[in-house]
C-alpha cells in the first residue's frame, strides 16, 4: 500500500517538490526527470513492497511538464557514461582468450547474440538488490531456454522473463532464436551446450553462474582498442551497430534489442569504420560523375553552327548542355 494520505497521482506541489529533489541528485539528467516524476507512484509502491498499486505512470501537471521540458534543454545528463560498441571482432577476441574463465566468455557471446540488458543475463548490482527485496531472479535461468529444431538444424529459443522495472514478464517479446554460427564466428549453440555439460540444466538455476557485469567489463576492455571504453552494455550496442553496418533490415535491428520503434533502435547505432569507408566510396563515385560531366561540357563549342534553313527529318540538333535529339 502507498503511505496513508498520499494519492496515487501526486498533485502539482508534490510533483514540483520531487523535481527539485531530482535536480539535486548526481545520477539524474535533465532529459530523464520527467520519466522519474511519472514513475513516482511506482517507486513508492516498490519501496513499500506493493507491486500492484500505483504501478502505472500518470500524466504530469501542465506546469510541471513545462518546467521539466525547460530543464531538459538547459541541463545535460549528469555523469555521462561513455560506452562504445563491442563489435563482433572484440567478441571473437574475448571468446578466444583462454585466460578468461569460460563462463565469462560464454556470457559475452550469448549477450551479444541475444541483445538482452545485462540485468537479464547475469548478476548485476541492481539485479542482486531486486533479488534481495523480492526473492525473484532477473538473470537468465535454464527455464528460459528450450531446445528447438529448424529444418533439421538444432538450436535454442530464449525468452525474456523481465524487462526494465517489470516484476513479471512473459509474452511481450518473441523468443530469441540461437542457431549454429559460421565456423569463424563464436557459436552460441555450442556455448549453451558446454554450459549445460558443466553446470547441468536445473530450471531455476542460472545459466551463467558466477558471472558479474564487472567481470564481463574487464574481459571486454582487455581487447578494446585504445581510447575505447567497453562495458557489459557495450554488447547490446555492438550487436545493433554490427547489424546496421551489415545493412540488415531495420526490423532486424529493432529485434536485436527488443525495441518497439526504429527511432529507439537507431539511438544504439554508433559510427563505424566500415560506414565511413562506404561514404568515402560513394563520394568518390559522385566526384567522378561530376568530373565526367564537366569534361563533357568543356567540349561544347561556345557558339553553335548556323542552323540549316532546309532542316530535314532525322537531322541532329545540338543543345548547349551537350545533349542531342533526333528530329
Amino acid at each position: 500500500m502507498l503511505p496513508r494520505g498520499l494519492p496515487k497521482t501526486p498533485g502539482r506541489e508534490l510533483q514540483l517538490a520531487f523535481v527539485g529533489f531530482l535536480l539535486a541528485e548526481d545520477k539524474v539528467g535533465g532529459t530523464t526527470i520527467a520519466d522519474c516524476v511519472r514513475r513516482l507512484p511506482t517507486a513508492l509502491a516498490l519501496h513499500h513492497s506493493n507491486f500492484t498499486s500505483g504501478y502505472k505512470q500518470f500524466n504530469l501537471h501542465p506546469e510541471v511538464a513545462a518546467a521539466v521540458s525547460s530543464i531538459a534543454v538547459d541541463l545535460p545528463a549528469k555523469r555521462v557514461l561513455p560506452r562504445d560498441p563491442a563489435d563482433i571482432n572484440v567478441i571473437s577476441l574475448a571468446y578466444s582468450d583462454k585466460d578468461t574463465p569460460f563462463e565469462v566468455r560464454a556470457a559475452i557471446v550469448l549477450n551479444y547474440y541475444l541483445g538482452f540488458r545485462s540485468i537479464n543475463m547475469f548478476s548485476t548490482k541492481r539485479g542482486r538488490s531486486f533479488h534481495a527485496k523480492t526473492n525473484q531472479r532477473r538473470d537468465l535461468l535454464w527455464k528460459d531456454v528450450r531446445a528447438v529444431a529448424c529444418n533439421g538444424v538444432r538450436g535454442y529459443e530464449v525468452i525474456v522473463r523481465m524487462e526494465k522495472t517489470a516484476t513479471t514478464h512473459s509474452g511481450s517479446f518473441a523468443p530469441k532464436l540461437l542457431m549454429p554460427s559460421l565456423d569463424e564466428l563464436p557459436c552460441p549453440v555450442a556455448v549453451v551446450d558446454a554450459l549445460a555439460q558443466l553446470h547441468g540444466t536445473e530450471p531455476d538455476t542460472p545459466i551463467l553462474p558466477g558471472v558479474t557485469a564487472s567481470r564481463v567489463q574487464r574481459a571486454l576492455q582487455k581487447h578494446a582498442e585504445e581510447g575505447r571504453r567497453l562495458t557489459a552494455y557495450s554488447l547490446r550496442i555492438g550487436a545493433t551497430t554490427d547489424k546496421a553496418t551489415a545493412n540488415l533490415p531495420m526490423h532486424v535491428q529493432r529485434h536485436s534489442g527488443n525495441w518497439a520503434s526504429n527511432t529507439t533502435a537507431d539511438k544504439y547505432v554508433r559510427n563505424t569504420k566500415q560506414e565511413w569507408e562506404r561514404v568515402q566510396k560513394s563520394l568518390r563515385k559522385l566526384r567522378r560523375v561530376e568530373q565526367t560531366g564537366q569534361s563533357q561540357q568543356q567540349t561544347i563549342p561556345e557558339t553553335l553552327p548556323p542552323r540549316p534553313t532546309d532542316s530535314l527529318h532525322g537531322a541532329v540538333r545540338s543543345y548547349p548542355d551537350g545533349r542531342t535529339s533526333i528530329l
